[in-house]
């Protein structure tokens, strides 16, 4: 038969000569045949942990792998840092002196692994600081760092010191800042903020009561990262006209850029009325958390916004401003407008490959402040037909009209000004609900000289 004894050492104290004596007895008998008899007494230790005591300490060496998860989801297979600091406190809460050595395996520069050795006193504490700048990182299964600590002590000699269960050395990494020259990987999901970006509609004078009927809205997105990424915009007008769009973007290649385009024409809730900005708000969300990308620090994305429309359109009655413009004539002219000329008439011809007809006065004055308010000269108002038409609507070719104007001599005067200038309204009657069609080629042109009638010389 046998049997097993178990002896408890909870909180006994002890040396590491530990004696056990066993002792057993028969009550004695018969044993016919001993070939395979035996008495047998052993002792073992089942598990022994200490909790503290004293002792002379023998040199020893330990080491530890610790991973430590990077605090993201996006699993990387490698990347580039730019700019990085690494800190390390380190603690010794033993009675002994260590050599420590701390190293990082996937930090790696010049062929060379991150490292630093620190001699750390008896009961106390050190701080290392590392410089990332340049490192390549290349994570564990794509997102742990290892961390690597070997402590050798060269043990307390012939001394006697205390020790405890809870003694250790304690290596605390922080990592305060990582920024990414190059990452791939599988990147998790980034918001890219889109805030305010502002595009100024250009808007014919004038115009500003149209209703686009068949206008067009395009949105490009170029997309240079190695990614996909979804789009979530709001435009709105400076009127508080508002317009949805969302799309999917498709990922740029490794040496190329993608373009996705969005079309819309139903505008209707964004340029009625017509706006003279567009603002864009909203998100980019790159990166699906799924698809394998490389991404660098020169890669860009961003979008161009353009509302383009052949202004088929319903017009309210308008006027648009034609441009300030000055003129000056040399001084033989104007000694002639000052005491040789009678009368002169003003030749004016009007072309238009408008789809409307218009009126148009000229406002000339010495006197720039006041060209449009008090000016000098009033020409007009002009009666303008509109250009030939074709069965759509659109213009087909240009009409023209002459119109000669007579001009007194003190009304000439006010060409002999240093310079003179001039600019002219357009009024538009409006299409009384019907719709027109403009196009990029429609224009008016006014051309316009003056005949003198001379008065002859006294001599």
């Amino acid at each position: 038969d046998s049997s097993i004894q178990n002896l408890i050492f909870d909180r006994l104290t002890f040396s590491n000569h530990l004696g056990i004596m066993l002792t057993g007895s028969t009550p004695g008998g018969v044993i016919e045949n001993l070939e395979d008899k035996y008495i047998h007494l052993g002792f073992t230790f089942d598990s022994l942990e200490v909790i503290q005591g004293t002792a002379k300490i023998p040199a020893f060496e330990v080491s530890q792998d610790k991973n430590i998860s990077l605090p993201t989801s996006s699993i990387i297979d490698s990347a580039l840092i730019r700019r990085g600091r690494l800190s390390l406190n380190l603690q010794n809460y033993t009675d002994l002196g260590s050599e420590l050595t701390i190293d990082f395996p996937e930090l790696v520069k010049d062929g060379k692994i991150l490292s630093g050795d620190c001699n750390l006193p008896a009961l106390n504490h050190s701080d290392l600081s590392f410089v990332l700048d340049g490192y390549a990182l290349r994570p564990q299964e794509g997102k742990t760092l290892r961390v690597r600590t070997k402590v050798n002590s060269a043990g307390s000699g012939e001394e006697w010191l205390e020790f405890n269960a809870s003694d250790s050395v304690g290596v605390n990494v922080s990592i305060s800042e990582m920024v990414f020259s190059q990452i791939a990987g599988v990147i998790e999901s980034t918001k890219i903020g889109i805030n305010n970006a502002t595009q100024v509609l250009t808007i014919p004078e004038g115009f500003e009561n149209a209703h686009l009927s068949n206008a067009s809205l395009n949105l490009e997105i170029h997309n240079g990262i190695d990614l996909p990424a979804n789009l979530s915009v709001v435009i709105r007008g400076d009127k508080q006209q508002e317009l949805s769009l969302t799309a999917q973007i498709e990922a740029g290649g490794p040496f190329g850029t993608s373009v996705t385009s969005l079309f819309e024409d139903q505008l209707e809730s964004l340029l009625d009325p017509v706006p003279k900005t567009l603002t864009v708000t909203g998100d980019i969300l790159c990166g699906d958390g799924q698809t394998h990308g490389i991404v660098r620090e020169e890669d860009h994305l961003f979008g161009k916004l353009r509302v383009s429309s052949p202004l088929e359109m319903m017009l309210d009655s308008c006027q648009v401003k034609v441009d300030e413009d000055s003129e000056e004539v040399n001084d033989d002219v104007k000694d002639l407008i000052e005491n040789q000329v009678n009368s002169s008439i003003m030749v004016l011809k009007i072309e238009s490959h408008l789809p409307l007809d218009a009126k148009t006065r000229i406002f000339i004055s010495k006197d720039r402040e006041n060209l449009l308010s008090n000016p000098d000269l009033i020409v007009g108002p002009i009666y303008v037909p509109k250009g030939e038409l074709n069965p759509d609507g659109s213009v087909k070719k240009s009409n023209s009209t002459v119109e000669t104007i007579n001009l007194s001599h003190s009304e000439l005067q006010v060409f002999t000004g240093t310079p003179f200038y001039m600019a002219g309204l357009i009024d538009f009657p409006g299409t009384a609900g019907k719709t027109i069609k403009f196009s990029a080629v429609d224009f008016i042109q006014i051309t316009s000289y003056l005949e003198f009638n001379v008065k002859n010389k006294k001599e």
